[in-house]
């Protein structure tokens, strides 16, 4: 009876690792679908923008062939943005804020690789405090809003203590 019980928590704790082995890749599948779909409708939201006569499936189609820069403008200036928060806090911000709009840029078909990153710090050239204004702001209407719903989340029981923590 003994030998019985023991067999099937050795089958079932197998059971169990396996699963995590095969739950592992298709979680990172699905990240990366999960990526690559946001940066295509990052970058179909763009072209929808700057030509409004285009549909949901048009502003897709024309920019499939963005996605792949997309990405490579992204891994380049969150290196960049290190590289100047290694310098120092000032320096670091600087360079994310004047590359975040490089993603825009690739978007747009304002230029590609090292020319993307240029036109969007020829952008923030002369704006700095003005941007920097307007994503404060923004951020203040966000927190603005999710302030109330999270202490209204907090005092309805929606949460425990235990949740919080």
């Amino acid at each position: 009876m003994l030998l019985l019980i023991a067999l099937g928590i050795f089958v079932i704790s197998s059971f169990f690792v396996n699963i995590g082995a095969l739950i592992t890749p298709i979680l990172i599948i699905g990240g990366l679908v999960w990526y690559v779909s946001l940066f295509w409708s990052q970058v179909a939201m763009v072209h929808a923008i700057k030509n409004p006569a285009l549909g949901a499936l048009s502003a897709y189609a024309n920019s499939a062939r963005l996605i792949l820069p997309y990405v490579w403008i992204s891994i380049v200036g969150t290196l960049a943005a290190l590289g100047g928060y290694v310098l120092l806090i000032v320096p670091g911000f600087m360079v994310s804020l004047a590359l975040y709009f490089a993603l825009i840029a690739v978007a747009a078909g304002d230029g590609r690789g090292v020319g993307a990153l240029a036109t969007a710090w020829q952008m923030m050239r002369g704006k700095w405090w003005a941007v920097i204004a307007r994503m404060l702001l923004l951020g203040l209407v966000v927190m603005a809003v999710y302030i109330p719903m999270a202490i209204g989340a907090i005092l309805s029981g929606q949460f425990g203590l235990y949740q919080l923590v």
